[in-house]
């Protein structure tokens, strides 16, 4: 790989998913690639719906994946519209588009399906999306300020996520804090509606029970610029059953380890295997998993 003409990319050859030991599948992975653009997409369906807004909007995205990301998005939440009917539930949807010509990247995403990058020269990765939930103090400021009876609580607690500071008008978070789902010891929480209805996420693809309570499909969207030369970049994008079973350090060490570095098809199944294995000594029966490892070189 590193002998061929620059910038190189390397990206699976294979689906990498896992159902986490549950008897349902609601992840959804989308791969197309021209001579120009590599396409990745991974959609993580939640709720008695989840799986067909999912698959509805890896429908949509296999139709155009170069679609302007705005557009791509109202598309795929018009279609899921259509397609759940009187079902509840919805998707998060992560999109990275990769130039192989100038190695630039471009991301776009709603939920917590993340996209980190590692790079050979830095000793920890990088987020190049956004997570849309309830540790976002942002999302939670914009909610509050639209729609003020919204609540944030900590999961099984009357706890309130923000309290306010003392003599301003501003936000912090409650030291108290609430019940830690996963290894990177974050405090899980839900968005409450006033008549009690909740939901994990700040952002996502349908889920349409929660629009009036500040839930939109609008994607952060940014552009990421090449690695700098002779630095070496892995790229992960996965949905949240793998961020809440690894650490960073454990992703580093298996992307960028001697024996798998530069194959995206052996870094992606060694970072799955070590995820359901960890996953299944700590949970049990955990979520599902769809990752992909992307490398490139500059």
């Amino acid at each position: 790989m590193l002998q061929q003409t620059l910038p190189l990319i390397s990206f699976p050859q294979k689906i990498y998913i896992n159902d986490g030991g549950n008897s349902y599948q609601q992840d959804r992975y989308g791969q197309k690639f021209n001579e120009n653009q590599i396409c990745i997409a991974v959609f993580d369906g939640h709720g008695t719906g989840g799986h067909i807004a999912s698959q509805t909007a890896l429908d949509i995205f296999s139709l155009n994946p170069t679609m302007s990301f705005s557009k791509l998005f109202k598309n795929i939440e018009k279609a899921c519209w259509m397609s759940l009917g009187s079902k509840t539930g919805g998707t998060t949807a992560t999109i990275l588009r990769i130039n192989i010509i100038t190695g630039v990247s471009e991301v776009a995403n709603v939920g917590d399906s993340t996209i980190r990058v590692y790079d050979s020269d830095t000793l920890s990765g990088c987020n190049i999306t956004q997570d849309h939930d309830t540790l976002n103090k942002d999302e939670f400021l914009r909610i509050h300020e639209q729609y003020p009876k919204t609540k944030f609580m900590f999961s099984n607690s009357d706890r309130h996520i923000y309290v306010p500071i003392k003599g301003t008008n501003n936000f912090k978070l409650n030291p108290l804090g609430g019940v830690i789902h996963n290894t990177s010891k974050e405090w899980a929480g839900y968005v409450v509606s006033p008549n009690n209805k909740k939901i994990a996420l700040t952002r996502s693809i349908a889920d349409f029970y929660m629009k009036e309570c500040g839930l939109i499909s609008e994607p952060f969207i940014q552009t990421i610029l090449p690695p700098s030369v002779g630095v070496l970049r892995a790229i992960v994008i996965a949905s949240d059953g793998l961020w809440d079973t690894l650490i960073d350090n454990e992703i580093r060490e298996i992307v960028h380890h001697i024996d798998l570095i530069g194959n995206s098809d052996l870094a992606s199944e060694a970072l799955l295997a070590k995820a359901i294995k960890k996953g299944r000594e700590i949970y049990g029966i955990m979520d599902n998993i769809t990752l992909s490892v992307i490398y490139m070189y500059v």
